[in-house]
């Protein structure tokens, strides 16, 4: 996933979604919907304690937003340590974890936002992702069709669970699903890439030209057809 070609297929679904960094996630560039960044009207600010968590919360959430993983990561097992049954602090970590690449820490947070939230789209949409990168393409689909059942209209899970299938070769499920999600030239430009990344240059060279006929908006086409095309003598 960090070659320039699937780069080009990241930033093209960065039109169709959200804000995720790629194909990654649900809703921000952790990828994940931000839970609110309040404390509770049960807590009461008088208490040093419920400070420190409120600081501590608010710490957390900058710290996120600002790709500050290092920070957030701990302000966030600060939170924890305040308050050891805080609600989306296990989904927060995984999705932190995994971005700077503590696969088994990751894996740790998100078994446990799962059972914290078995019934959030968001969180199997995440967790399905987080299974296709580490090579787990089955388990990643069900976690991905899991964020579908759940959410039918979920957009993220769908451009994940096209690149999941698509990437086993099943292109035509791949594309409709793609379709549905961000339309159909980008689909097209997305099935190019696949193709192109499985090594079918011709197909996904008809794809990315059909693409960019469509909409000519997609300039990633245009610029990939430009690198595949021989250089004029």
């Amino acid at each position: 996933m960090k070659n320039t070609l699937l780069t080009w297929l990241m930033l093209l679904c960065l039109t169709g979604c959200s804000g995720l960094p790629g194909f990654k996630r649900s809703a921000d560039p952790a990828g994940r919907s931000q839970p609110k960044a309040t404390v509770g009207a049960q807590t009461s600010l008088a208490d040093p304690s419920h400070q420190e968590l409120a600081i501590a919360w608010e710490t957390a959430q900058l710290a996120e937003q600002r790709g500050m993983d290092k920070e957030a990561i701990a302000a966030y097992l600060e939170v924890r340590r305040h308050d050891p049954d805080r609600p989306r602090v296990a989904h927060a970590l995984a999705v932190l974890y995994d971005r700077s690449g503590m696969t088994d820490a990751a894996s740790r947070e998100y078994r446990a936002a799962l059972e914290e939230s078995p019934d959030d789209a968001n969180v199997h949409c995440d967790y399905g992702y987080f299974l296709y990168s580490t090579g787990d393409s089955p388990a990643a689909e069900s976690s991905l069709r899991e964020a579908l059942r759940l959410q039918p209209e979920h957009q993220q899970a769908m451009i994940n669970l096209a690149l999941v299938v698509g990437s086993s070769g099943r292109y035509d499920e791949a594309q409709a699903l793609f379709t549905e999600a961000i339309g159909p030239a980008a689909a097209l430009h997305n099935v190019g890439m696949l193709r192109l990344r499985a090594g079918d240059v011709e197909t996904a060279k008809r794809l990315l030209a059909e693409a960019q006929r469509r909409d000519p908006s997609i300039s990633q086409a245009e610029a990939v057809l430009a690198r595949l095309s021989p250089p004029t003598p």
